[in-house]
């Protein structure tokens, strides 16, 4: 679990990044739901910084996209990194959630964490 990085930034956007090839199971979620709240109760813009992801188990993709999630992020926004492996594929899986579970909050991929960060700045 500690291969998990969660952090705010300069700005106020909360910010969790996941290590190369990470499976993401509703325990590894859960943990970082509570170190979120660890650092703020308020509701703010997520970036999520991904290195492959390589699964991402039903449950997290009903959490992501539940009522409980939307009081604690404002907006989502998914950086993928093409050095990392699994790109094509962590794009699949994203594209396959955002149909199949259509989250209550926005929720963008991207391929530069620049351009993310400039699209959740509004979220704050």
């Amino acid at each position: 679990m500690n291969n998990h990085e969660v952090y705010i930034d300069k700005n106020g956007i909360m910010c969790v990044e996941h290590p190369e090839h990470a499976i993401l199971t509703l325990r590894v979620v859960d943990e970082l739901r509570r170190r979120r709240l660890s650092m703020t109760p308020k509701k703010t813009p997520l970036l999520v910084i991904t290195h492959g992801v390589t699964s991402i188990t039903d449950d997290v993709q009903k959490y992501i996209s539940s009522a409980e999630h939307a009081t604690l992020t404002s907006a989502v926004a998914v950086v993928r990194d093409p050095r990392a492996g699994y790109f094509e594929y962590s794009a699949i899986l994203l594209e396959i959630f955002k149909v199949i579970y259509r989250p209550r909050i926005e929720f963008k991929i991207f391929d530069d964490k620049t351009s993310a960060l400039k699209w959740l700045a509004r979220y704050l």
